[in-house]
């Protein structure tokens, strides 16, 4: 355990199999300013820092509508806006939040070389916020280079050019494990172009990648994808323009095979309003596709794009390196794969499933009126009425429920499946029912996945055992103005979340939403990373009732756990006559790094019994393996503070703080069981006395030599009984002593 940090930011490293990150910002290029921002350019004179005043020509760190330039006068020195950078915004409040920084346009290597390394962690974000197009590397013989290593960067420019002009260089490299970079806005479809003029290249091996619209990579650009730690490329995923590719002649799209194989590029027809005609990809005569392997040679095939639409190949050209044992396939005419030591393309594919459209989405209608999730008539896909198609990842339907009458209910009999996603609540009202043990059901596609959306209502009980895995970048609960959000876990049912995204998993209440979560007596919730409850304007309930369950966040996968808890935020704990499960914020790999608390300004704590009448006592409501960085909680109005009080504590003696503890103290409680002595017992002088007890009352031993006369005195005073018998030890006094037991309530 580790001690208080208030307002401090830690980075953490380290490859992870699958996150899903939070859309962050940042713009680059060298051009013409826009409207009202003020400009600030990088100089270079005190070396390297993005945080010395002196490196910058205004004498001031830049912010808000500050546009920023760094060109040919940093000399070539990567600037380094990282965790030294953000502690120094943090504590000089120049930031927009408290996660949030921002600046205006945003130029990177306009003229000669320059570069930027971005590492300032995860759960925090860098957001360019003004529009125009941005370069990376604009004029000839300009060299600029964008490294995104942690963290989000956001880009809203209209367009990003990566190598602008003829003899320009341009790359972003995207290579960390809590990476995150975001082409926010676009103009003409396009969000961003590859080698425009010069020799451009975005790589990504690592983190995620995600547009408003289009993706544009040009004669002189090379887009290339290593291995499968990626987390996540959504050409079009972020807001709600479906995405395209366009790749012309000469152009590379570059693809590294690893021992876990790629991970695919998804073009995405965000709304899903059909599958021809939306979303497409398109390849020019010449455009170049060049397959490769990272770790040792394989045979097999691989899924290198996915497209919400279709492909339009015009002549894309293998560049197999003389290895002809490679070749590709366009299959159904949405999904681009490579092979490797399977013969040449010219292969007959399976026939197509009933769904054509792999990225289907199934919507319930729930027009039987049956609650059988495997009646057809249930489901409708466009105009006709299907099951949703099974299968891991993209391969799978998304499941859209929109109904709250006739609901789907999903019980054993269906046994365990896989399918995409899970939209519950989505374009209206919605409400879905797990019951019963015996099957795992997953939605297995990265990506948002949502309970409550745009206005609606999601409703989802896990009843009877049951399990459910979502294998979402990240889930939200109640998402956008007016939408609620609504999970309930009972009697042994099971919820994990296997992705994240810049270190969360689980958004409860964003965008103006309401996200609530409760987990009573055994329930189980697992997590792969953070829980944030009440981001932004929203509001949230984390609310644990009773005890035998676990509230593992961070205990799914390898990746570090973390709770934020915002204004608008509340934790409740519900104390049953059984106790109260403890949430746990796990540092996974015990490293030391990781695992941290936030409960910021207006975080809320609620805390009462359930099911009995209560007791004195304390109860642990959360411990964690990393660091206080902020400690700003307060009881929820309604909390009786002459009976409750909290206290963040240390339990292990360690350099700080650990748990979150709750007290009950003050309560009088009437006995309604008989003390009666049922055991007796003695050794010399010692007697060992057993009586029937209760948990929430307190006892005396009053001992007499005297049975007629008495008087009885107070041997022992204030014994707290342990349950449903207690047992005491006390020394006898004479040769012969009487006993008795008083109740009398604590």
């Amino acid at each position: 355990m580790r001690g208080v940090i208030m307002n401090a930011c830690k980075i953490k490293h380290g490859g992870m199999n699958m996150k899903i990150k939070v859309y962050r910002t940042i713009a680059l290029a060298i051009g013409l300013l826009t409207g009202a921002a003020q400009g600030a350019e990088y100089i270079n004179e005190a070396g390297g820092d993005w945080e010395v005043p002196g490196n910058w020509d205004t004498g001031a760190v830049p912010t808000n509508n500050v546009a920023v330039t760094i060109a040919g006068s940093a000399g070539g020195q990567p600037v380094a806006l990282n965790a030294d950078s953000w502690t120094y915004i943090t504590n000089n409040a120049l930031n927009y939040s408290a996660t949030e920084y921002r600046t205006a346009t945003f130029l990177l290597g306009g003229t000669g070389v320059a570069s930027l390394d971005f590492d300032i962690g995860a759960g925090n974000t860098w957001k360019a916020t003004s529009g125009g197009t941005y370069y990376v590397g604009s004029a000839s013989g300009s060299d600029g280079t964008l490294n995104v290593l942690s963290g989000s960067c956001v880009l809203e420019a209209s367009i990003m050019h990566i190598a602008q002009s003829a003899d320009s260089t341009g790359r972003i490299n995207i290579t960390g494990a809590d990476a995150s970079y975001t082409a926010g806005r676009e103009s003409g479809g396009t969000s961003v172009s590859v080698g425009t003029g010069g020799d451009g290249a975005l790589y990504i091996s690592d983190g995620t990648f995600y547009t408003r619209a289009g993706v544009t990579v040009a004669s002189s650009g090379t887009f290339e994808v290593a291995g499968s730690e990626v987390d996540e490329i959504g050409i079009g995923s972020y807001s709600s323009i479906n995405g395209n590719w366009q790749q012309a002649s000469n152009s590379v799209l570059k693809v590294g095979i690893d021992s876990g194989g790629i991970t695919p590029i998804l073009i995405d027809d965000v709304s899903f309003d059909g599958p021809d005609g939306f979303a497409p990809a398109t390849f020019e005569n010449g455009a170049l596709l060049e397959p490769y392997f990272i770790s040792g040679t394989q045979t097999g095939k691989w899924t290198v794009m996915t497209v919400d639409g279709s492909i339009a190949d015009s002549g894309l050209t293998l560049d197999n390196g003389g290895d002809s044992d490679w070749s590709y396939n366009v299959v159904s005419n949405h999904i681009l794969e490579v092979w490797y030591g399977l013969g040449d393309s010219g292969y007959t594919p399976d026939p197509p499933p009933e769904i054509v459209y792999t990225n289907a989405i199934c919507i319930w209608d729930g027009e039987a009126g049956d609650n059988d999730w495997d009646n057809p008539t249930n489901w409708a896909f466009t105009a006709n009425n299907v099951l949703p198609l099974t299968g891991t990842g993209s391969s799978g339907a998304t499941t859209q429920i929109d109904t709250s009458n006739n609901y789907p209910v999903y019980t054993s009999e269906y046994g365990s499946r896989d399918y995409a996603r899970l939209y519950l609540g989505y374009a209206d009202d919605g409400r879905f029912d797990m019951l019963g043990d015996g099957y795992q059901l997953r939605f297995d596609q990265s990506g948002s996945q949502f309970c409550g959306y745009n206005g609606n209502t999601g409703i989802l009980n896990l009843d009877g055992g049951a399990t459910l895995k979502t294998q979402a970048s990240l889930f939200h609960v109640g998402n956008g103005n007016g939408s609620t959000g609504l999970v309930t876990v009972v009697n042994n049912s099971r919820w994990i979340i296997g992705r994240e995204s810049s270190g969360v998993s689980l958004n409860l209440g964003s965008n103006g939403g309401y996200g609530e979560i409760k987990l009573v007596d055994d329930a189980r919730f697992l997590t792969r990373a953070g829980v944030s409850v009440g981001v932004g304007t929203a509001t949230g309930l984390f609310s644990v009732q009773g005890a035998g369950g676990q509230a593992g966040i961070g205990s799914e996968g390898t990746v570090d756990g973390s709770w934020s808890q915002n204004d608008g935020g509340t934790l409740q704990a519900l104390v049953s006559s059984n106790g109260l499960t403890t949430i746990v914020i796990d540092d996974k790999d015990d490293d030391g790094i990781g695992g941290d608390v936030s409960f910021f300004n207006g975080s809320l704590l609620d805390v009462d019994f359930i099911g009995y009448e209560g007791a004195n006592g304390t109860w642990d409501v959360m411990t964690w393996e990393g660091l206080l960085r902020s400690g700003d909680l307060a009881f929820a109005p309604g909390v009786d503070t002459d009976i409750w009080s909290f206290a963040f504590v240390d339990t292990d003696s360690s350099n700080g703080v650990d748990t979150l503890r709750i007290e009950a103290s003050g309560l009088i409680t009437d006995p309604t069981v008989q003390p009666n002595i049922t055991a007796v017992s003695a050794s010399n002088t010692t007697i060992s006395l057993t009586w029937d007890s209760e948990p929430i009352v307190g006892y005396n031993v009053l001992s007499t030599t005297d049975l007629v006369i008495g008087p009885w005195s107070t041997n022992i005073a204030g014994i707290t009984g342990m349950g449903a018998s207690t047992t005491t030890n006390l020394t006898g006094v004479g040769p012969q002593e009487f006993y008795k037991i008083e109740a009398f309530g604590q």
